[in-house]
C-alpha cells in the first residue's frame, strides 16, 4: 500500500502558470463587467493589475519551489524507511568478502533503481529533479564510499594468504569508484545545464521585463493622449449606452426565439432517435431470425452430409466384398492350372519314359 506524503503538495510550473492565466482573465473580465471606463481610464487598472498579479506569481513560484522541496524530501525519506537496510554490516562480513561486496552492490542497485522509480511517480513540483540529485549525491554515493571503505579495511586485517584475493577485489572496488565518479560528473553536468538553463530563462524575463517597461512607457504616452479625449466621449457615452441597451433587448428577444428553435429541434432529435432505436431493434430482430434459419440450414445440410458418408461407406464395403470374390475366383482358377499343369507334367514323363523304352527295345542301346 502507498503511504501518502504528510505535507502540502506542490503544483507543476505549468499548472501553476495555467492558474495565474486563469485568474487574470477573471480578474480582467470582472474590471470589464464593473465598468470603470465611467469614472477612470481601464488602462491604469489593468497595468497595476499586471504588476500585481506578477509580484504574486514570484512569491507563488518561491512559496511552490520550497513546497516541491519539501514535499520531495519527505517522499525520499519514506521510500528510504520502507526499503530493507543496504546488506549486512561490515562487521559481520566472513568468508568470501568479495561475494558479499559483490552481492551488497546488486541489493544497492536494485534498491536505488526501487528508490528513483517510485520517486519519479510520485515527485511533484520543480525541485523533483534537483532534490533527487542531491539525495543521490548526499545520501547514496556516501553510503557506497562508507561500505567499501569498511570492506578495504576488512581486507587489509587478513593475513597475507588473502593478499591475491585482496587485490582482485580492490580493482572492481576501483572499477566501482570510477563509475561512481563518472556518475558525479554526470550529475555535476546536469546540475550545470539546470543552472544554465535557469540563468537563460533569468535573462529572457529581464529581457522581457525592460521590453514590457518600454511598452508601458508608450502605453502611458497613449494614455495621456486618451486622456484629452476622455472629456469629449463622456458624452458620447449616455447614448451608446441607450444604443446597447436596445441592442440587448433585441438580443433577448432573439435568444427566446433561439430557444424555442432549440427546443423544437431537441424533441425532433428525440424522435429520430427513438424511430432509429427502433429501427434498430427492427434489424437486431431480423438478424436473430435469419440467424436462426442459417442454423437449421447447416443442421439439415450436416444431416444430408453424414447420410451421404453412409452411402458412401457401403459402397465402399461393397466393392471390397466384390474385390475379395474376385480375387478368391483367381486363387481358385490359379491352383486349378497349377494342377492341370503338373498331371501334363506327370503325362508327359510317362510318355517319354514309354519312348525310351520303345526305343531301346528296338535298337537295343541303352539311352542314359
Amino acid at each position: 500500500m502507498v503511504n501518502q506524503v504528510s505535507c502540502a503538495r506542490p503544483l507543476e510550473d505549468i499548472d501553476l502558470v495555467a492558474a495565474y492565466q486563469a485568474a487574470r482573465e477573471v480578474a480582467g473580465k470582472e474590471l470589464e463587467r464593473e465598468d470603470i471606463t465611467s469614472y477612470s481610464s481601464v488602462e491604469t487598472y489593468l497595468l497595476q493589475l499586471s504588476d500585481y498579479s506578477l509580484d504574486i506569481l514570484r512569491r507563488k513560484y518561491a512559496e511552490n519551489d520550497a513546497a516541491s522541496t519539501t514535499y520531495n524530501k519527505t517522499l525520499l525519506q519514506e521510500l528510504c524507511s520502507e526499503q530493507e537496510k543496504f546488506g549486512d554490516d561490515p562487521a559481520s562480513i566472513s568468508g568470501d568478502g568479495a561475494q558479499n561486496l559483490q552481492d551488497y552492490l546488486t541489493l544497492s542497485r536494485d534498491t536505488v533503481q526501487s528508490i528513483v522509480t517510485q520517486y519519479k511517480a510520485r515527485a511533484l513540483g520543480p525541485r523533483k529533479s534537483a532534490v533527487l540529485n542531491s539525495f543521490l549525491i548526499n545520501t547514496m554515493i556516501d553510503g557506497i564510499f562508507e561500505w567499501g571503505s569498511a570492506v578495504k579495511t576488512f581486507f587489509r586485517s587478513k593475513e597475507s594468504a588473502a593478499v591475491e584475493e585482496i587485490a582482485s577485489v580492490q580493482q572492481g572496488l576501483r572499477s566501482v569508484e570510477a563509475k561512481v565518479h563518472a556518475a558525479q560528473e554526470m550529475l555535476a553536468q546536469e546540475k550545470d545545464s539546470y543552472e544554465k538553463a535557469v540563468q537563460s530563462i533569468k535573462e529572457r524575463i529581464t529581457t522581457e521585463r525592460s521590453t514590457l517597461q518600454d511598452e508601458i512607457q508608450s502605453k502611458q504616452a497613449e494614455i495621456d493622449r486618451t486622456q484629452l479625449q476622455v472629456e469629449r466621449l463622456t458624452a458620447l457615452h449616455k447614448e451608446a449606452l441607450d444604443r446597447l441597451d436596445a441592442q440587448i433587448e433585441e438580443a433577448k428577444n432573439e435568444r427566446k426565439r433561439l430557444e424555442t428553435d432549440v427546443r423544437a429541434a431537441e424533441a425532433r432529435r428525440e424522435t429520430e432517435r427513438q424511430e432509429a432505436q427502433r429501427q434498430l431493434l427492427e434489424s437486431e430482430r431480423n438478424y436473430h431470425n435469419e440467424e436462426k434459419g442459417l442454423l437449421q440450414g447447416q443442421q439439415q445440410f450436416m444431416l444430408k452430409v453424414l447420410e451421404l458418408e453412409r452411402q458412401l461407406g457401403e459402397q465402399d464395403t461393397n466393392q471390397i466384398a466384390e474385390l475379395f470374390d474376385i480375387e478368391k475366383k483367381n486363387q481358385e482358377e490359379i491352383s486349378q492350372l497349377t494342377l492341370q499343369h503338373q498331371d501334363e507334367q506327370e503325362e508327359l514323363k510317362e510318355s517319354a519314359i514309354q519312348v525310351r523304352f520303345c526305343f531301346q527295345t528296338c535298337t537295343g542301346f541303352v539311352v542314359i
